[in-house]
């Protein structure tokens, strides 16, 4: 049917990242992943209203509804001053929060009522992330070096790093972490060759994007597998990072830059200072809801970019923290309701393997631990392809389909 179809091809569309890319309008483009999402969302919505079945609403997402809410009460009585085409843009960005949220909504109803099967599902996740893969390494072939594009894009000049279809490593990097989590979690419908292969495409790309935040992430996967599932595979994951560590001099620098201040860690502290600063002038409501390209630019917060032209790129319109950005553009009151959220699951799951399977629970602990930690140093709970595997995977985890 229609409905199963538009789900199953939504994680190849948002797959298509920067591809999808449609036009700009001073600032961030349209993409069609986007439109997508927000069309696909309503449509779920009248099917199910006009065939008699039930919108469910999944406690574990009502949160991030009710913080949905509140950031537009913070979009609304921003101090920011804003021209009405840059409010709109920053509506904007309210409305592809809300959408992909309600998409989350749907596609738990979907399943619900037998319109949707989980598992086609999450094997579409696991083929658009093998194809996000391939044109990774397409990638590093024919665009290695992001430093011959035009600057004014906004773009980081990474070079001889895997980035795909989203132009950024660290974004791709985390996404594919999350494409490994779904291929654990449904490794028994593939067979061992086929498994092994697609397990094994997936660490080499991680590796490539040579991010240390999604390199994190990949950490905190094996600390609690390891821990709590196979004490030998941490082992062997501690004794396979030395010896990488140790032989590849390019990993050494990357882990070791940190403490270079011409490292871009050292911009990641000044976009955390600029946004707990935002977040002291107004620490109730915050700056407003994605007004930070504004708010940073109306407080000179933006010349910390080396790149940056005028308004920042695309640097001046986050933080490089997804929990910092919500603390400075919706106060503590979002912060809250956005925490709540997002730890939600792991309250679900301290109930007891007696509510929860062992296995259900190494998955979501790795993923809200792994996105917790790595959302740190790059705004991915707020990215839309991580932003929509997030929504899409809490809304299964509410009704036990994972």
């Amino acid at each position: 049917m229609l409905l199963a179809s538009i789900i199953y091809l939504s994680p190849f569309i948002l797959m298509l990242g920067q591809l999808a890319k449609l036009s700009y309008f001073g600032g961030p483009g349209i993409y069609f992943f986007d439109i997508y999402i927000a069309f696909s969302a309503l449509y779920c919505v009248f099917y199910l209203l006009l065939s008699g079945k039930k919108l469910y609403v999944e406690s574990v997402l009502f949160p991030f509804a009710v913080f949905s809410t509140w950031a537009l009460v913070s979009l609304l009585v921003t101090p920011v001053s804003m021209i009405p085409e840059e409010f709109s843009e920053s509506f904007l960005y309210f409305v592809r929060f809300s959408s992909y949220l309600l998409f989350g909504f749907c596609v738990a109803s979907s399943v619900k009522n037998g319109l949707v099967c989980h598992i086609r599902l999450e094997k579409a996740i696991v083929f658009s992330g093998l194809l996000f893969i391939i044109l990774g390494f397409i990638q590093l072939y024919f665009l290695p070096d992001f430093g011959v594009l035009e600057r004014s894009l906004g773009w980081d000049p990474h070079k001889f790093r895997l980035a795909s279809t989203f132009f950024d490593p660290n974004f791709a990097a985390t996404y594919l972490c999350i494409i490994l989590l779904v291929l654990i979690r449904i490794r028994s419908f593939f067979s061992r060759n086929i498994l092994g292969l697609f397990f094994l495409l997936c660490l080499i790309a991680i590796f490539l994007t040579f991010s240390r935040s999604g390199w994190l992430f990949l950490a905190c996967i094996g600390l609690v597998y390891g821990v709590f599932r196979k004490p030998r595979m941490l082992l062997v994951s501690i004794f396979i990072c030395s010896l990488v560590f140790f032989t590849v001099p390019r990993v050494q620098g990357r882990i070791l830059g940190v403490t270079n201040p011409a490292d871009s860690a050292s911009f990641r502290w000044r976009s955390w200072e600029n946004g707990l600063d935002l977040f002291k002038s107004n620490p109730v409501s915050g700056v407003g809801f994605n007004t930070l390209r504004y708010a940073q630019k109306e407080n000179n917060l933006l010349s910390f970019i080396d790149y940056s032209i005028e308004d920042g790129g695309n640097s001046g319109a986050g933080i490089d923290s997804s929990f910092i950005f919500v603390l400075a553009t919706t106060g503590v009151v979002g912060f809250g309701l956005f925490l709540i959220g997002f730890l939600g699951p792991l309250a679900k799951l301290a109930k007891g393997p007696s509510a929860f399977p062992a296995e259900k629970s190494l998955y979501y602990i790795s993923l809200i631990v792994g996105l917790g930690v790595s959302s740190q140093f790059i705004n991915s709970l707020f990215y839309p392809q991580i932003m929509y595997l997030f929504f899409l995977l809490l809304a299964l985890f509410e009704i036990g389909e994972l």
